[in-house]
């Protein structure tokens, strides 16, 4: 099961909860392109920064398997909503 979290916040949940949605991934070339997974295929999602690129798609989202090595997370641009991992 995916672990999500808000940077400095505790969340409560909600009732029909939005899951979260990824637009675009930060590749190597420290360009956002379309190669996109889905947030459950990560064991941690983390929401960086709300409203990132001052759009309505524009959340920073962080994503990585093991916390003892976060060096081999990713960056996301995408839909943070409610937080939730379907």
């Amino acid at each position: 099961m995916t672990k999500t979290i808000v940077i400095g916040q505790q969340t409560s949940p909600k009732c029909n909860p939005k899951p979260i949605e990824f637009i675009k991934h930060l590749n190597c070339s420290w360009e956002f392109d379309d190669y996109i997974l889905s947030p459950r295929h990560y064991n941690y999602v983390e929401l960086i920064c709300k409203d990132y690129t001052n759009s309505s798609e524009g959340d920073l989202i962080f994503v990585y398997d093991n916390p003892k090595r976060r060096d081999k997370g990713l960056l996301y641009i995408g839909k943070w909503n409610d937080g939730f991992v379907e």
